[in-house]
């Protein structure tokens, strides 16, 4: 078992985000904010005014003509997708780092947690109940926890760690509760609540493994996002896994056949944005 208090420090060592990304997240999760209140927050930060206007600009979002506004940046991508951009800006640093505790390679921490983004962001063109706004960022943070948690393993702990995974055939997050006492899910969620993040986000990251017991549409927002992730990219499932219809799906308005489309969709999105930043 770890010691709590060291993880919960860890958590709160990474690199906070922006308090104006905070701010914008809760306008964003807020069902009763202005678009008019995106755009001052925005706009009265030059970070995330240059990051905006870049993204609206980029190849990946293709304007037919510039875009030289905040105003006219934020109607031409969403606010979800503004808010999913900055945070992006904000993690991506050390989110492409490796994280050998976890045997992430650099980038691939990165790409996963883009390619679930990218999964939350189309739910909404395929889902029968409306998707929270902040999905896309609590996809985009699920593993956030991770990252705070392998810096709290010494040798000792990640030999057991791996042993629980290969001998025990432990799903990841239930070998970090045989071993750790305590789960990504867990960790994330601490770190988004120390950035001043909604609580719901919190959630969302808290619960991806058992959204059951968070019972949230943003936990099986985020919970699927992630999912189809894993069977899509490089990894624990391999590539082209096929998904298998959580018993939950239908609390999102989905059935088994709309997996397949809705991973078609990220791909072809991800590959886009892969090849923008390139």
């Amino acid at each position: 078992m770890l010691d709590m208090e060291a993880v919960v420090a860890a958590a709160e060592n990474l690199e906070p985000v922006p308090a104006s990304v905070s701010r914008l997240a809760g306008l964003v999760s807020d069902p009763e904010s202005d678009i008019r209140d995106v755009v001052e927050v925005v706009s009265h930060d030059q970070a995330l005014t240059a990051t905006v206007l870049r993204y609206a600009n980029s190849a990946a979002s293709a304007p037919r003509v510039p875009i030289v506004t905040v105003r006219d940046a934020v109607n031409r991508v969403g606010r979800n997708q503004v808010l999913s951009t900055v945070l992006g800006a904000a993690v991506e640093r050390w989110m492409r780092a490796p994280v050998p505790a976890y045997g992430i390679e650099a980038n691939e921490l990165w790409e996963a947690s883009l390619y679930a983004t990218v999964v939350a962001e189309n739910l909404a063109f395929y889902c029968r109940v409306e998707i929270p706004r902040s999905a896309a960022s609590t996809a985009l943070l699920a593993d956030v926890g991770k990252v705070a948690l392998a810096r709290c393993l010494d040798e000792e702990t990640l030999e057991f760690f791996r042993r629980a995974r290969t001998e025990g055939a432990l799903a990841l997050h239930r070998a970090e509760m045989e071993v750790l006492g305590v789960h990504h899910g867990e960790v994330g969620a601490v770190v988004a609540r120390h950035w001043g993040l909604p609580e719901e986000i919190a959630v969302g990251i808290q619960y991806h493994h058992d959204p059951e017991a968070g019972d949230e549409l943003i936990v099986y927002a985020t919970a699927l996002a992630c999912a189809i992730a894993e069977t899509a990219l490089p990894g624990d499932e391999g590539q082209g896994t096929v998904l298998d219809p959580p018993e939950w799906l239908g609390r999102l308005g989905l059935g088994p056949d709309d997996l397949e489309p809705l991973r078609d969709a990220a791909t072809i999105r991800f590959g886009e944005l892969q090849a923008s930043a390139a």
